[in-house]
């Protein structure tokens, strides 16, 4: 029993500190990124937002594909110390690749994403984001290398600059002649590369020591594998709303809804915050016991953290209004409707956590992940036909409701 207080205790002060500085980042981080999207929205307007949201999320979805798999194979062999080197290495080799081949598979279906979505508006956006895919995937390696070796500081100092040259990047462009759709996504990319060239010596010191002890490749790339499958599902589940609302609604519709969404990038922050300070500590555990006790403060703190949202119902009409404009009223019904999805969101973040890191249960993460990918694939399209646009957030709850219970059990 002593023991375990003592734990408690130093478990503790050590996720409060290493908590305090992810979110304090990530809040300036998103604040700034809320920022960029407020500027974009008010010299762009809804539809032109849209076709930015659309584009993004096309590419952001393509790099998911695979990059996510390997970022959380990292974080689980590297946090240990003695295999971080070759799990780095790993990493990266794969992620040069694998970015590689994508962008330019991207590329070549370009006109078959554009059919499928049903809005040819999109195709110049679509051909500058193909650049997105190595920026991202280079720029998530740096920080994931810092999260394993748990250079939280430096990790969200990352974020920070990148959301800085995104901003500046966005008015210099702007100002010399570019159009405010190719600012926003050549900036995006700049942020994202520019701050990754910054933060490469640490990274560089992280892969370069060479003590280190026999690293199994082979269950590296099972959990990879497994991990792979898994992220595929999510990263297209988590993109289906966009993706449904393209095809079937307004373009200005799919404006007003990125900008709801936009709204709870805070939220996303915070959640990431939260999993990022989780992930190498459940990794890290070797008894159950300990990862209980962690999993109850965890959850402690998200559901917190979720019911403290509440308190966002009143300001919704006044904020849309100041930050976007008068014409992104119609986005205040998106945003009461998500607020439940977006508070669950956060609550769940540490069952997920311990799920992947203390029981590496990769296997199990993927059948779940097909499982919501199927539940949405079915509501989301059938919510939007009965209820609306603002029926997607109904779909995306329920869905991960779902989900969130069986990772419970």
């Amino acid at each position: 029993m002593i023991k375990l207080l003592k734990l408690l205790n130093s478990l503790s002060t050590s996720t409060f500190k290493d908590t305090t500085i992810v979110f304090m980042g990530n809040n300036l981080s998103s604040i700034l990124g809320a920022v960029f999207f407020f500027v974009l929205a008010h010299h762009a307007g809804p539809t032109v937002f849209g076709i930015f949201g659309i584009a993004t999320a096309v590419a952001i979805t393509i790099v998911d594909l695979f990059d996510i798999a390997i970022n959380n194979a990292i974080i689980n062999f590297g946090s240990k110390p003695s295999w971080r080197v070759l799990a780095l290495r790993n990493g990266l080799k794969r992620k040069i690749f694998f970015s590689i081949a994508f962008s330019i598979l991207f590329w070549i279906c370009i006109p078959l994403i554009i059919l499928v979505l049903g809005k040819p508006e999109i195709t110049y956006a679509l051909k500058i984001s193909v650049w997105l895919i190595p920026a991202k995937a280079i720029f998530s390696f740096v920080k994931t290398a810092l999260q394993a070796g748990k250079e939280f500081f430096l990790d969200s100092a990352v974020d920070i600059l990148s959301s800085v040259i995104r901003l500046l990047g966005f008015f210099i462009l702007w100002k010399i002649g570019l159009s405010p759709l190719s600012s926003a996504l050549w900036s995006y990319i700049l942020g994202l590369l520019l701050s990754t060239i910054i933060a490469l010596p640490k990274v560089k010191d992280l892969i370069g020591v060479e003590e280190y002890e026999k690293f199994n490749h082979k269950e590296f790339s099972v959990y990879q594998s497994w991990m792979t499958l898994a992220f595929v599902a999510s990263s297209v589940s988590s993109r289906l709303d966009i993706f449904f609302l393209t095809r079937m609604v307004s373009l200005e519709m799919v404006g007003w809804y990125q900008a709801a969404f936009r709204l709870y990038m805070p939220v996303q922050q915070l959640a990431s915050s939260i999993s990022r300070v989780l992930a190498p500590r459940f990794a890290s555990f070797s008894n159950r016991d300990e990862s209980k006790i962690y999993l109850k403060k965890a959850l402690f703190l998200s559901g917190g953290l979720a019911a403290s949202m509440l308190l966002l119902i009143p300001v919704y009409p006044w904020a849309i209004k100041f930050l976007y404009g008068n014409n992104f009223q119609g986005s205040v019904v998106f945003a009461y409707w998500m607020m439940g999805y977006f508070s669950l969101f956060l609550f769940s973040t540490p069952w997920w956590s311990r799920l992947l890191y203390y029981h590496a249960n990769a296997r199990k993460f993927a059948i779940l992940s097909i499982l919501q990918l199927i539940v949405l694939a079915v509501a989301v399209p059938f919510s939007i036909i009965y209820l609306g646009g603002a029926g997607v957030a109904i779909a995306l709850f329920g869905s991960l409701a779902f989900s969130t219970v069986l990772a419970a059990i």
